[in-house]
Protein backbone atom coordinates (compact mmCIF):
# COMPACT_ATOMS: atom_id res chain seq x y z
CA UNK A 1 0.00 0.00 0.00
CA UNK A 2 1.66 3.56 -0.71
CA UNK A 3 1.20 6.10 1.67
CA UNK A 4 1.16 9.57 0.45
CA UNK A 5 0.59 13.04 2.66
CA UNK A 6 -0.62 15.65 0.49
CA UNK A 7 0.15 19.56 2.29
CA UNK A 8 -2.66 21.90 1.51
CA UNK A 9 -3.23 24.85 3.19
CA UNK A 10 -7.24 23.61 3.57
CA UNK A 11 -8.52 20.69 2.93
CA UNK A 12 -11.81 21.68 1.49
CA UNK A 13 -12.37 25.35 1.36
CA UNK A 14 -12.15 26.67 -1.81
CA UNK A 15 -11.10 25.23 -5.36
CA UNK A 16 -8.00 24.18 -4.87
CA UNK A 17 -8.85 22.50 -1.56
CA UNK A 18 -11.64 20.82 -3.05
CA UNK A 19 -9.67 19.69 -6.05
CA UNK A 20 -7.01 18.05 -3.36
CA UNK A 21 -9.20 16.86 -1.09
CA UNK A 22 -11.65 14.90 -4.05
CA UNK A 23 -8.18 13.31 -4.67
CA UNK A 24 -7.40 12.48 -1.70
CA UNK A 25 -10.71 11.03 -1.21
CA UNK A 26 -9.95 9.16 -4.71
CA UNK A 27 -6.74 7.72 -3.32
CA UNK A 28 -7.96 6.08 -0.44
CA UNK A 29 -11.09 4.34 -2.41
CA UNK A 30 -8.28 2.69 -4.35
CA UNK A 31 -6.71 1.50 -1.39
CA UNK A 32 -3.62 4.34 -1.05
CA UNK A 33 -2.82 5.12 2.85
CA UNK A 34 -3.91 8.98 1.54
CA UNK A 35 -3.40 11.50 4.33
CA UNK A 36 -3.67 15.55 4.57
CA UNK A 37 -1.97 17.82 6.29
CA UNK A 38 -3.61 21.61 6.22
CA UNK A 39 -3.30 25.24 8.07
CA UNK A 40 -7.02 25.18 8.24
CA UNK A 41 -9.43 22.31 8.72
CA UNK A 42 -12.51 22.85 8.06
CA UNK A 43 -14.15 18.88 7.59
CA UNK A 44 -14.29 16.10 10.12
CA UNK A 45 -12.24 13.70 8.41
CA UNK A 46 -9.75 12.10 10.87
CA UNK A 47 -7.34 11.02 8.03
CA UNK A 48 -6.83 14.95 8.05
CA UNK A 49 -4.31 16.44 10.53
CA UNK A 50 -4.59 20.63 11.20
CA UNK A 51 -5.95 23.30 13.78
CA UNK A 52 -9.91 23.11 13.30
CA UNK A 53 -12.49 25.63 14.68
CA UNK A 54 -11.95 28.94 16.22
CA UNK A 55 -8.27 28.10 16.61
CA UNK A 56 -8.38 26.66 12.72
CA UNK A 57 -9.34 30.11 11.40
CA UNK A 58 -7.83 32.08 13.86
CA UNK A 59 -4.73 30.86 12.73
CA UNK A 60 -4.98 30.61 9.38
CA UNK A 61 -6.01 34.49 9.25
CA UNK A 62 -3.43 35.61 11.20
CA UNK A 63 -0.80 33.48 9.35
CA UNK A 64 -1.91 35.33 5.29
CA UNK A 65 -2.19 38.53 7.17
CA UNK A 66 1.49 38.48 8.08
CA UNK A 67 2.36 36.69 4.69
CA UNK A 68 0.73 39.67 2.94
CA UNK A 69 2.14 42.33 5.08
CA UNK A 70 5.38 42.62 2.60
CA UNK A 71 2.82 43.37 -0.23
CA UNK A 72 1.51 46.42 1.11
CA UNK A 73 4.59 48.28 0.54
CA UNK A 74 3.79 48.47 -2.80
CA UNK A 75 0.99 50.85 -2.51
CA UNK A 76 0.27 51.03 -6.59
CA UNK A 77 0.21 47.55 -6.71
CA UNK A 78 -2.65 45.43 -8.42
CA UNK A 79 -5.58 43.99 -6.52
CA UNK A 80 -4.40 40.28 -7.72
CA UNK A 81 -3.12 37.94 -4.80
CA UNK A 82 0.31 37.75 -4.21
CA UNK A 83 2.07 35.73 -1.91
CA UNK A 84 5.83 36.44 -0.40
CA UNK A 85 5.57 33.31 1.58
CA UNK A 86 8.27 34.67 4.07
CA UNK A 87 6.92 33.42 7.03
CA UNK A 88 9.13 30.58 8.94
CA UNK A 89 7.00 27.15 9.64
CA UNK A 90 7.08 24.09 11.26
CA UNK A 91 6.28 21.34 8.41
CA UNK A 92 9.59 19.70 8.18
CA UNK A 93 9.61 17.85 11.58
CA UNK A 94 5.64 17.12 10.87
CA UNK A 95 5.86 15.79 7.79
CA UNK A 96 9.41 13.49 8.94
CA UNK A 97 7.04 12.28 11.69
CA UNK A 98 4.31 11.68 9.40
CA UNK A 99 6.94 9.55 7.71
CA UNK A 100 4.96 8.97 4.07
CA UNK A 101 6.48 7.32 1.01
CA UNK A 102 5.68 10.38 -0.79
CA UNK A 103 4.86 13.88 -0.28
CA UNK A 104 2.51 15.47 -2.49
CA UNK A 105 2.25 19.44 -2.48
CA UNK A 106 -0.54 21.60 -3.59
CA UNK A 107 -2.23 25.09 -2.69
CA UNK A 108 0.62 25.96 -0.21
CA UNK A 109 0.68 29.95 0.21
CA UNK A 110 -1.02 32.16 2.34
CA UNK A 111 1.37 31.49 5.05
CA UNK A 112 1.18 27.67 5.07
CA UNK A 113 4.94 26.44 3.56
CA UNK A 114 7.99 28.41 3.60
CA UNK A 115 10.49 27.44 0.85
CA UNK A 116 12.91 26.37 2.39
CA UNK A 117 10.58 23.60 3.67
CA UNK A 118 10.37 22.06 0.32
CA UNK A 119 14.55 21.27 0.32
CA UNK A 120 13.93 19.80 3.49
CA UNK A 121 11.74 17.22 2.56
CA UNK A 122 13.37 13.79 2.40
CA UNK A 123 10.98 11.72 0.14
CA UNK A 124 9.86 11.60 -3.69
CA UNK A 125 7.84 15.31 -3.83
CA UNK A 126 4.97 15.66 -6.22
CA UNK A 127 4.14 19.28 -6.45
CA UNK A 128 0.68 19.23 -8.15
CA UNK A 129 0.04 23.17 -9.58
CA UNK A 130 -3.50 25.06 -8.81
CA UNK A 131 -2.08 27.71 -10.54
CA UNK A 132 1.30 29.34 -11.45
CA UNK A 133 2.69 30.87 -7.95
CA UNK A 134 5.29 27.74 -7.33
CA UNK A 135 7.22 29.18 -10.42
CA UNK A 136 6.68 33.08 -9.90
CA UNK A 137 8.08 35.38 -7.68
CA UNK A 138 4.58 35.41 -5.99
CA UNK A 139 2.08 36.05 -7.99
CA UNK A 140 -0.26 33.74 -9.15
CA UNK A 141 -1.39 34.13 -12.21
CA UNK A 142 1.03 36.37 -14.70
CA UNK A 143 -1.31 38.15 -17.15
CA UNK A 144 1.08 38.77 -20.17
CA UNK A 145 3.94 39.27 -17.88
CA UNK A 146 7.05 36.36 -18.94
CA UNK A 147 9.39 37.44 -16.34
CA UNK A 148 9.14 34.00 -14.50
CA UNK A 149 11.12 32.36 -17.52
CA UNK A 150 14.46 33.93 -16.65
CA UNK A 151 13.98 35.16 -12.95
CA UNK A 152 11.26 37.74 -11.55
CA UNK A 153 12.42 41.44 -10.73
CA UNK A 154 10.61 44.98 -11.58
CA UNK A 155 7.23 43.05 -10.77
CA UNK A 156 4.55 44.37 -13.19
CA UNK A 157 1.87 43.27 -10.28
CA UNK A 158 3.55 45.21 -7.73
CA UNK A 159 3.77 48.01 -9.99
CA UNK A 160 7.57 48.28 -9.25
CA UNK A 161 10.90 49.46 -11.27
CA UNK A 162 13.21 48.21 -8.95
CA UNK A 163 14.89 45.24 -9.55
CA UNK A 164 15.39 43.65 -6.51
CA UNK A 165 12.00 44.42 -5.59
CA UNK A 166 9.60 41.74 -3.25
CA UNK A 167 9.06 39.87 -6.46
CA UNK A 168 13.00 39.19 -6.74
CA UNK A 169 13.67 38.38 -3.76
CA UNK A 170 10.55 35.92 -3.46
CA UNK A 171 12.10 34.39 -6.68
CA UNK A 172 15.38 34.01 -5.43
CA UNK A 173 14.29 32.51 -2.13
CA UNK A 174 12.19 29.56 -4.08
CA UNK A 175 15.35 29.42 -6.53
CA UNK A 176 17.51 28.66 -3.75
CA UNK A 177 15.65 26.14 -1.96
CA UNK A 178 14.48 23.98 -4.42
CA UNK A 179 16.87 24.88 -7.94
CA UNK A 180 18.38 21.65 -7.07
CA UNK A 181 15.48 19.43 -5.86
CA UNK A 182 14.27 16.57 -8.08
CA UNK A 183 10.92 17.65 -8.05
CA UNK A 184 7.73 15.64 -9.98
CA UNK A 185 5.30 18.51 -11.20
CA UNK A 186 2.06 17.57 -11.98
CA UNK A 187 -0.63 20.21 -14.24
CA UNK A 188 -4.09 20.27 -14.80
CA UNK A 189 -3.72 21.20 -17.95
CA UNK A 190 -1.07 21.10 -20.78
CA UNK A 191 -1.60 25.24 -20.66
CA UNK A 192 -0.19 25.24 -17.22
CA UNK A 193 2.34 22.57 -18.25
CA UNK A 194 4.08 24.28 -20.66
CA UNK A 195 4.18 27.50 -18.91
CA UNK A 196 6.17 25.26 -15.91
CA UNK A 197 8.66 24.14 -18.74
CA UNK A 198 9.16 27.51 -19.82
CA UNK A 199 9.96 28.27 -16.22
CA UNK A 200 13.04 29.20 -14.63
CA UNK A 201 12.71 27.54 -10.97
CA UNK A 202 10.63 23.60 -12.90
CA UNK A 203 12.25 23.81 -16.35
CA UNK A 204 14.19 20.73 -15.84
CA UNK A 205 11.97 19.04 -13.64
CA UNK A 206 9.34 15.89 -14.74
CA UNK A 207 6.24 17.53 -15.54
CA UNK A 208 3.12 15.27 -16.00
CA UNK A 209 -0.30 16.48 -17.02
CA UNK A 210 -3.44 15.26 -15.05
CA UNK A 211 -6.95 16.58 -14.79
CA UNK A 212 -8.71 17.61 -11.70
CA UNK A 213 -11.05 14.98 -10.63
CA UNK A 214 -14.47 15.18 -9.54
CA UNK A 215 -17.32 12.71 -8.50
CA UNK A 216 -19.56 12.50 -10.87
CA UNK A 217 -22.14 10.72 -9.05
CA UNK A 218 -22.61 13.73 -7.54
CA UNK A 219 -22.25 16.32 -10.58
CA UNK A 220 -24.60 14.31 -12.87
CA UNK A 221 -27.83 15.08 -15.27
CA UNK A 222 -30.02 13.47 -13.61
CA UNK A 223 -32.77 15.98 -12.03
CA UNK A 224 -33.07 16.28 -7.99
CA UNK A 225 -34.97 19.66 -7.63
CA UNK A 226 -34.93 22.36 -10.15
CA UNK A 227 -32.86 25.81 -9.71
CA UNK A 228 -35.56 27.60 -11.06
CA UNK A 229 -37.97 26.93 -8.42
CA UNK A 230 -35.07 27.53 -6.02
CA UNK A 231 -33.90 30.90 -7.48
CA UNK A 232 -37.59 31.51 -8.29
CA UNK A 233 -37.33 31.69 -12.15
CA UNK A 234 -39.74 31.01 -14.60
CA UNK A 235 -39.86 27.41 -15.00
CA UNK A 236 -39.48 28.06 -19.22
CA UNK A 237 -36.84 30.31 -19.22
CA UNK A 238 -33.29 29.27 -20.24
CA UNK A 239 -30.86 29.86 -17.61
CA UNK A 240 -27.52 31.05 -18.53
CA UNK A 241 -24.89 30.70 -15.69
CA UNK A 242 -21.21 32.32 -14.88
CA UNK A 243 -19.62 31.37 -11.73
CA UNK A 244 -17.80 34.96 -10.91
CA UNK A 245 -14.91 36.11 -8.88
CA UNK A 246 -15.57 40.42 -8.94
CA UNK A 247 -12.48 41.05 -7.29
CA UNK A 248 -10.24 40.05 -9.88
CA UNK A 249 -10.15 40.82 -13.23
CA UNK A 250 -8.68 37.58 -14.42
CA UNK A 251 -11.98 35.73 -14.10
CA UNK A 252 -13.37 37.90 -16.90
CA UNK A 253 -16.94 40.12 -15.97
CA UNK A 254 -16.31 42.69 -18.27
CA UNK A 255 -16.37 40.13 -21.00
CA UNK A 256 -19.09 38.50 -19.79
CA UNK A 257 -21.25 41.22 -19.93
CA UNK A 258 -20.15 43.07 -23.01
CA UNK A 259 -21.26 39.50 -24.23
CA UNK A 260 -24.69 39.75 -23.15
CA UNK A 261 -24.78 42.94 -24.69
CA UNK A 262 -24.23 41.48 -27.87
CA UNK A 263 -26.48 38.68 -27.96
CA UNK A 264 -28.94 37.74 -30.98
CA UNK A 265 -30.88 36.13 -28.77
CA UNK A 266 -33.99 37.64 -26.96
CA UNK A 267 -33.40 38.73 -23.47
CA UNK A 268 -36.39 37.78 -23.07
CA UNK A 269 -35.49 33.95 -23.31
CA UNK A 270 -33.50 33.43 -20.90
CA UNK A 271 -32.00 34.66 -17.46
CA UNK A 272 -28.14 35.12 -15.95
CA UNK A 273 -27.46 33.32 -13.19
CA UNK A 274 -24.35 34.83 -11.12
CA UNK A 275 -23.14 32.78 -8.13
CA UNK A 276 -19.87 32.85 -6.12
CA UNK A 277 -17.87 36.19 -5.22
CA UNK A 278 -20.87 38.93 -6.90
CA UNK A 279 -20.97 42.13 -5.74
CA UNK A 280 -24.53 43.82 -7.00
CA UNK A 281 -23.64 47.37 -6.55
CA UNK A 282 -20.81 46.75 -9.28
CA UNK A 283 -23.43 45.26 -11.94
CA UNK A 284 -23.18 46.83 -15.31
CA UNK A 285 -25.84 47.91 -16.77
CA UNK A 286 -27.29 45.85 -19.09
CA UNK A 287 -31.10 45.11 -20.29
CA UNK A 288 -30.98 40.99 -19.56
CA UNK A 289 -32.23 39.90 -16.39
CA UNK A 290 -29.11 38.87 -14.14
CA UNK A 291 -29.71 37.18 -11.07
CA UNK A 292 -26.69 37.38 -8.39
CA UNK A 293 -27.29 34.44 -5.73
CA UNK A 294 -24.26 34.47 -4.22
CA UNK A 295 -21.80 31.57 -2.24
CA UNK A 296 -23.91 27.90 -3.12
CA UNK A 297 -22.38 24.63 -2.79
CA UNK A 298 -24.25 21.35 -2.67
CA UNK A 299 -27.47 20.43 -4.10
CA UNK A 300 -28.43 24.58 -4.94
CA UNK A 301 -24.76 24.33 -6.73
CA UNK A 302 -25.85 20.91 -8.28
CA UNK A 303 -29.26 21.72 -9.17
CA UNK A 304 -27.52 24.86 -10.90
CA UNK A 305 -25.41 23.06 -13.07
CA UNK A 306 -27.63 20.49 -14.25
CA UNK A 307 -31.13 23.01 -15.13
CA UNK A 308 -28.16 25.52 -16.76
CA UNK A 309 -28.95 25.44 -20.92
CA UNK A 310 -25.21 26.80 -21.02
CA UNK A 311 -22.06 26.95 -18.50
CA UNK A 312 -20.14 30.71 -19.49
CA UNK A 313 -16.38 30.75 -18.59
CA UNK A 314 -14.86 33.88 -19.80
CA UNK A 315 -11.56 33.88 -17.52
CA UNK A 316 -8.60 34.91 -19.02
CA UNK A 317 -6.38 32.83 -17.75
CA UNK A 318 -7.55 29.36 -15.50
CA UNK A 319 -5.29 27.13 -14.27
CA UNK A 320 -7.82 24.22 -15.16
CA UNK A 321 -11.36 25.62 -14.97
CA UNK A 322 -13.41 23.10 -11.80
CA UNK A 323 -16.91 25.24 -13.20
CA UNK A 324 -16.21 23.96 -16.73
CA UNK A 325 -15.07 19.80 -15.72
CA UNK A 326 -18.84 20.07 -13.37
CA UNK A 327 -20.80 21.69 -15.57
CA UNK A 328 -19.92 19.00 -18.25
CA UNK A 329 -20.32 16.37 -15.79
CA UNK A 330 -23.81 17.82 -14.96
CA UNK A 331 -24.15 17.39 -18.75
CA UNK A 332 -24.45 20.82 -19.71
CA UNK A 333 -22.55 22.44 -22.31
CA UNK A 334 -19.37 25.21 -22.01
CA UNK A 335 -18.75 28.29 -23.81
CA UNK A 336 -15.16 29.29 -22.65
CA UNK A 337 -12.41 31.31 -24.69
CA UNK A 338 -9.63 29.01 -26.53
CA UNK A 339 -7.17 29.62 -24.24
CA UNK A 340 -5.03 28.53 -21.04
CA UNK A 341 -7.13 26.13 -19.31
CA UNK A 342 -10.59 25.82 -20.30
CA UNK A 343 -9.22 24.72 -23.80
CA UNK A 344 -8.25 21.61 -22.44
CA UNK A 345 -11.88 20.74 -21.14
CA UNK A 346 -14.53 21.78 -23.83
CA UNK A 347 -14.54 20.01 -27.20
CA UNK A 348 -15.13 22.60 -29.42
CA UNK A 349 -18.62 22.49 -31.03
CA UNK A 350 -18.80 18.74 -29.12
CA UNK A 351 -19.10 20.13 -25.52
CA UNK A 352 -19.58 23.56 -26.04
CA UNK A 353 -17.68 26.33 -28.00
CA UNK A 354 -14.13 27.69 -27.73
CA UNK A 355 -14.62 31.46 -28.89
CA UNK A 356 -11.23 33.54 -29.96
CA UNK A 357 -9.83 35.25 -26.87
CA UNK A 358 -10.77 37.38 -25.96
CA UNK A 359 -13.61 38.68 -28.10
CA UNK A 360 -16.63 39.34 -26.37
CA UNK A 361 -18.32 39.21 -29.67
CA UNK A 362 -17.07 35.51 -30.55
CA UNK A 363 -18.24 34.92 -26.78
CA UNK A 364 -21.70 35.96 -27.36
CA UNK A 365 -21.68 34.02 -30.50
CA UNK A 366 -20.84 30.84 -29.26
CA UNK A 367 -23.82 31.57 -26.25
CA UNK A 368 -26.50 31.88 -29.27
CA UNK A 369 -25.04 28.72 -31.16
CA UNK A 370 -25.85 26.81 -28.04
CA UNK A 371 -29.07 28.40 -27.17
CA UNK A 372 -31.01 28.76 -30.47
CA UNK A 373 -31.05 24.79 -31.42
CA UNK A 374 -32.79 22.24 -28.90
CA UNK A 375 -31.69 19.00 -30.68
CA UNK A 376 -27.92 20.80 -31.20
CA UNK A 377 -28.20 21.14 -27.05
CA UNK A 378 -29.25 17.60 -26.51
CA UNK A 379 -26.29 16.04 -28.38
CA UNK A 380 -23.70 18.91 -26.74
CA UNK A 381 -25.40 17.33 -23.35
CA UNK A 382 -25.03 13.48 -23.90
CA UNK A 383 -21.62 14.26 -25.01
CA UNK A 384 -20.29 16.49 -22.40
CA UNK A 385 -21.47 14.20 -19.69
CA UNK A 386 -19.53 11.10 -21.69
CA UNK A 387 -16.24 13.02 -22.05
CA UNK A 388 -16.64 13.94 -17.78
CA UNK A 389 -16.85 10.44 -17.23
CA UNK A 390 -13.77 9.32 -19.08
CA UNK A 391 -11.94 12.16 -18.44
CA UNK A 392 -12.34 13.75 -15.40
CA UNK A 393 -13.58 11.20 -12.92
CA UNK A 394 -12.06 10.59 -9.43
CA UNK A 395 -11.31 7.18 -10.24
CA UNK A 396 -9.49 7.83 -13.49
CA UNK A 397 -7.66 10.72 -12.29
CA UNK A 398 -6.94 9.01 -9.11
CA UNK A 399 -5.45 6.00 -11.16
CA UNK A 400 -3.32 8.23 -12.91
CA UNK A 401 -1.99 9.65 -9.27
CA UNK A 402 -1.36 6.30 -8.15
CA UNK A 403 1.13 5.38 -11.10
CA UNK A 404 2.53 8.80 -11.14
CA UNK A 405 3.54 7.33 -7.21
CA UNK A 406 4.56 3.60 -8.25
CA UNK A 407 7.18 5.01 -10.69
CA UNK A 408 8.68 7.48 -8.20
CA UNK A 409 8.49 4.33 -5.69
Amino acid sequence: MIDVLHLSARDNQGGAARATYRLHKGLRALGVDSRMLVQKKVTEDHTVRGPTGLVGSMSDHARRTLDALPVHLYRGRDGEIFSPAWLPDRLAPRIAAADPEVVNLHWVAGGFLNPKTVGRIERPTVWTLHDMWPFTGGCHYTKSCTKYEHGCEACPHLCSDDLGDLSHSTWTRKHEAWGDCELTVVAPSHWLADCARDSALFGDARIEVIPNGLDTTAFRPQHQGSAHGRFGIDEDTKLVCFGADWTTQRKGVDLLYDALDALETPATEFTVVVFGRADESATPETDVDVRTVGFINGEDLRALYRDAAVIVVPSRQEAFGQTASEALASGTPVVAFDATGPRHIVDHLETGFLAEPFDSTELARGIDWVLSDEERLARLSERARSVAEARFDVDVVARQYRALYDDLL
